[in-house]
């Protein structure tokens, strides 16, 4: 990979190769040998440490600031919209089942494997990839390597759907190899969370575009309910109008990192929600999320809450009341 590769890679640039930085390519043999040594001999004195008594590796975290947003709530339904650069990941826990609905891209895994340390999460019930675009499913299958995972729910894409990926080479190797329950999931599926109810609103139909591939993801926790959209076009929030699907929800996981392409007004009005997470990366060079889009939630008076302002977003919902926790106060 060239530098100017690299960097595309790095900026969070649409990237159709698919390429992985890894920074270690970059290092040789005797650094690599020095700098694992390093690494060795700091988790040997944290375990020391942990093992007299004097702190956990949770605490280490918290203390250090290294993770100081994303604590375990005392709540039965908690979702935390990690903030993991131009990507997405979402973690849903109701009843102690997880969810996690995908994985942000390749270079975020170590983020979101020390978020679910901090969570105590070493069971994922269900792993859902929206599509099957490297910003969304970058780091399932390292998540897959480290973590039991129940069931995998994707998309079935169409024939002409040309996923030109690494990444995704490497998911569906990862996923034969560790034998996992999968399956292609479309409009009318559902399932159980704990005790929240989980429907597939979309996709409806296949779809030439990816993103309007996306698995649309409606969770209702007693009174409250949550929409979670992918990279959803307005083309597919039509369909869901047409379909006469119930989309109201007291949150919203924006769709497409808050571009105009989505949340058109017809489906924002439909959804009526009190708040909007848009998942997005620091000066990203696709401009999410768009100024059109803040100002429809200005419009219909909806809070968002930007994970690349915000930091991570975390609700809470007793299954009546939604609370929204985030790790920065914003603007």
């Amino acid at each position: 990979m060239t530098l100017k590769e690299r960097k595309l890679y790095k900026s969070g640039k649409r990237n159709p190769n698919g390429y992985s930085f890894n920074p270690f390519d970059y290092f040789d043999n005797k650094r690599r040998v020095v700098i694992v040594c390093v690494l060795i001999t700091i988790s040997l004195f944290f375990n020391v440490l942990c093992l007299f008594g004097f702190t956990s590796w949770q605490k280490l975290l918290s203390d250090t600031n290294l993770v100081d947003s994303v604590k375990q709530q005392d709540s039965d339904f908690v979702v935390y919209f990690l903030d993991v650069g131009q990507g997405d990941c979402t973690i849903v826990i109701c009843d102690g089942e997880v969810l996690l609905i995908d994985s942000g891209t390749v270079n975020q895994a170590y983020n979101i494997r020390t978020h679910l340390f901090m969570l105590e999460i070493d069971k994922i019930d269900y792993l859902l990839v929206t599509h099957q675009h490297d910003d969304h499913m970058g780091s399932a299958a390292e998540i897959i390597n480290h973590y039991s995972v129940s069931n995998i729910l994707m998309p079935e894409l169409s024939y002409d759907n040309n996923v030109n990926s690494p990444t995704y080479d490497n998911l569906i190797k990862t996923i034969s190899n560790n034998n996992i329950n999968t399956k292609a999931v479309s409009y009318g599926d559902s399932f159980m969370l704990g005790s929240a109810y989980v429907e597939i609103i979309a996709p409806m139909k296949k779809d030439n575009n990816i993103n309007n591939m996306s698995v649309v993801t409606k969770i209702t926790y007693g009174n409250n309910s949550f929409l979670f959209t992918g990279d959803c076009e307005k083309d597919v929030e039509k369909q869901i109008l047409r379909e006469g699907v119930d989309v109201s929800a007291d949150v919203i996981s924006v769709a497409h990192h808050g571009s105009k392409t989505s949340s058109s007004n017809n489906f924002l009005s439909a959804v009526n929600p009190k708040y909007a997470i848009i998942s997005c990366g620091i000066d990203n060079n696709y401009g999410h999320p768009s100024l059109e889009t803040l100002e429809i939630f200005e419009d219909f008076e909806i809070l968002p809450y930007i994970t690349s302002v915000h930091g991570d977003v975390t609700v809470t919902s007793d299954g009546n009341n939604v609370t929204v926790i985030s790790e920065k106060t914003g603007f």
